[in-house]
């Protein structure tokens, strides 16, 4: 990368007698991703660690096209369902029936701690009971935790910084007034959807609107409490992608390649969700049905052996005794969340689609530079590289995810 920055700018300098004369330039690095050029490009300057709490604010600072790029053009680390680290359980769930637990906790780290570790997309799935605010995770509450709180707190740290966030709001029960009332007290730094796909982010956050929210408003939000629901952005007519919803690693890695080979226009208003998290169970009726005689037995295993006992685990020993290739597993019926992040297979996945992002990003200079006229041809395709990594990354347990998160943040570190 580094001879190729250079013959192209030396193509940029003065010639004597047709001889190019090679500009006296100083190069740097960036160690995040091991990209190399000019230190006058954006690509050559790492973001660091200690920007994590504010790094968009830290790179629209810079001015050029780091500031005039809207939010939708930027590749934002996310946390997928954000509110399950305020699930307790009981003691039977806790020491017994751990399978409960692990399939719903998705998260260690409180949404505060989430956003100071550079996530700056949102899940948050929210429920009423008794006229108070909980986190929820399918048919269970998370109610030992007051969720009103803490998404107070994530929004009191977002306008104090000015460090533009995406929260998706799930419903359940008469959760969306609350949400509302939340949202009413920092009405002045609520940035408008269109804003997220049409305006620059560093006039956002000028302005100290750095707080945008999605919600799954259904028509029946609508019909008990009016249009004011659509006050906030509509996740269903916006969204692009999801989750794999596969369990097999070969076809989850293929979704993903699938979804960065999607390049929406800004004026499509696209919300695309590369989502890296499986789940421990397959979602969807038909999923559900095909897998159910499996999912019983291993069940009945799990809980009949205190859950010392998992066949998932069996079923990857017998695939290392056959040396299947880690990104080729299948994962079992059920495996818990934490187990699925830790399995190698699904760590390469995570690592080739950043990867990938990043390579993406790096050949539009090696366009630009290699070739005579390559400004010329960058310039097009800079629009569908910027649109193919552009989005919200969803991720099971960012607190461990540091380096990860870091080399996502990069994908934006560029100068188009």
């Amino acid at each position: 990368m580094k001879e190729d920055l250079v013959k192209v700018l030396s193509q940029l300098g003065t010639s004597t007698q047709g001889k190019v004369v090679e500009p006296k330039l100083p190069m740097g690095s960036n160690l995040n991703i091991g990209f190399q050029g000019p230190r006058f490009l954006n690509r050559t300057q790492a973001v660091s660690t200690g920007h994590l709490g504010n790094w968009i604010k830290h790179l629209a600072s810079r001015g050029g096209v780091l500031a005039d790029r809207p939010l939708a053009t930027y590749t934002l680390p996310g946390a997928h369902d954000a509110m399950t680290f305020a699930y307790k359980g009981s003691f039977f769930t806790r020491n017994i029936a751990t399978f409960v637990r692990g399939g719903t906790v998705t998260q260690s780290l409180s949404l505060v701690d989430q956003f100071k570790a550079g996530i700056r997309y949102f899940d948050i799935r929210v429920k009423e009971v008794k006229g108070k605010l909980y986190g929820f995770h399918g048919k269970i509450t998370f109610n030992q935790f007051d969720a009103k709180q803490e998404i107070r707190r994530l929004f009191i740290l977002s306008s104090c910084r000015k460090e533009p966030i995406i929260v998706k709001f799930v419903y359940s029960g008469n959760a969306f007034p609350i949400v509302k009332e939340i949202a009413n007290s920092f009405a002045k730094n609520l940035m408008p959807t269109k804003d997220y796909w049409h305006k620059g982010v560093g006039e956002c956050i000028n302005q100290g609107k750095v707080i945008c929210i999605f919600h799954k408003a259904k028509d029946k939000h609508r019909l008990k409490w009016g249009n004011v629901v659509d006050t906030f952005g509509d996740y269903g007519k916006h969204k692009l992608g999801g989750f794999s919803n596969k369990h097999s690693l070969k076809k989850h890695d293929e979704h993903l390649n699938k979804m960065v080979a999607q390049a929406p226009t800004e004026k499509e208003e696209i919300l695309k969700v590369m989502s890296l998290n499986i789940p421990c169970v397959q979602t969807g009726t038909k999923n559900i049905l095909m897998n159910a005689p499996g999912l019983l037995i291993e069940g009945l295993i799990v809980v009949a052996t205190g859950s010392l006992i998992r066949p998932g685990g069996q079923i990857h020993h017998v695939s290392n005794m056959l040396r299947v290739p880690q990104k080729s597993r299948w994962l079992g019926f059920y495996k818990s969340v934490k187990d699925i992040e830790k399995h190698q297979g699904v760590k390469e996945i995570n690592q080739s689609f950043v990867l990938k992002l990043n390579a993406l990003v790096d050949s539009w200079y090696q366009i630009m530079y290699q070739q005579t006229y390559g400004v010329k041809k960058a310039l097009p395709v800079a629009d569908q590289i910027m649109s193919q990594v552009s989005g919200v990354v969803g991720m099971d347990f960012v607190g461990e995810k540091k380096q990860l998160i870091l080399e996502l943040i990069e994908v934006n570190n560029r100068d188009f």
